[in-house]
């Protein structure tokens, strides 16, 4: 975003994954992607994903997939091109002994400059061919290895972008910090993920608008920017000097913003707490529990006692 010097997470779309014996995480993050991949068919998609996101779900036209590669991935080489002799044509070439360690042992490591973390830093990458037949079948991909200078670990990331160059991949990669930041953000600023709820509709609906809500904190922000005009009406107290006025800006103007502070965000109105006679009884037809109902009781003998107190 042009009001921010680093990349910044925007929730916009949420699956809920409900539990073992239902549609995998990864399936849930196939069906996100394809909902953005119809909704901006002019635009490609770059997903970005850790070391659990890796399947042929993820391969959606329009769409490249970056993940970790784990250090015991089966890697193979690119398939040769066909013999002209009869019978199905190879999916895959050779092995590749040892995967990513094989692959970091005999690569030519070169020095660039990626911009990651709001920073440039220097580091070395090596980019290989390669196919990761169990994750992602026949499809063609590029393995990118990266290592500070000074540690002789590499970071191996898997790609289906066959365009980009090392510098982009390994940014592109580290663009999914942002999620890890916007999580715990929302959870300690804005307190998602602290709602109770009871009925399917409410546990399936409560986290996603919270997370929009965190989206638009973030995007409407610069539209409260303010800026510095001088009245024509005003008089300056002394010749040669101007007074100037804070007004609201009437344009949103990214450049002149700043995220919100923690003293900005506890200024807010906080609503009051709820009375007893407030709190929704739970809809009729459902049965509840002689723990809700002791609890109920609790809680209004409690606001009783204080208010008699």
């Amino acid at each position: 975003m042009p009001f921010c010097s680093h990349p910044v997470c925007l929730p916009v779309l949420l699956r809920l994954w409900r539990g073992k014996g239902t549609a995998s995480p990864v399936r849930l993050a196939g069906e996100l992607i394809s909902v953005l991949a119809q909704a901006f068919p002019d635009h490609r998609i770059h997903v970005v994903g850790d070391a659990a996101y890796h399947g042929t779900p993820l391969l959606i036209a329009g769409a490249t997939i970056t993940t970790r590669l784990p250090a015991n991935a089966v890697l193979y080489a690119l398939a040769p091109p066909r013999t002209g002799k009869r019978g199905r044509p190879r999916l895959k070439g050779d092995r590749i002994g040892g995967g990513p360690a094989q692959i970091a042992a005999t690569a030519s490591w070169r020095q660039v400059t990626v911009t990651r973390y709001g920073r440039a830093d220097t580091v070395e990458a090596a980019t290989s061919d390669a196919i990761w037949y169990g994750a992602f079948g026949n499809t063609p991909g590029r393995v990118v290895l990266v290592r500070e200078p000074v540690d002789q670990k590499a970071l191996a990331i898997f790609t289906t972008d066959l365009d980009s160059d090392a510098e982009a991949i390994v940014a592109r990669y580290a663009h999914r910090w942002p999620i890890e930041t916007a999580i715990a953000a929302g959870k300690q600023t804005l307190g998602i993920g602290q709602a109770r709820n009871r009925l399917q509709r409410a546990v399936e609906r409560t986290l996603p608008f919270q997370f929009i809500v965190y989206s638009l904190v973030i995007v409407c922000k610069p539209c409260t920017a303010t800026t510095k005009t001088t009245s024509p009406n005003d008089a300056p107290p002394n010749p040669g000097t101007a007074t100037s006025t804070s007004q609201p800006s009437k344009t949103c103007s990214p450049s002149s913003a700043e995220p919100f502070s923690q003293h900005e965000l506890q200024a807010l109105p906080q609503p009051s707490p709820a009375r007893p006679q407030e709190i929704p009884r739970l809809r009729t037809g459902l049965r509840r529990s002689r723990r809700v109902d002791a609890k109920l009781k609790c809680e209004a003998g409690r606001f009783q006692t204080l208010h008699s107190s």
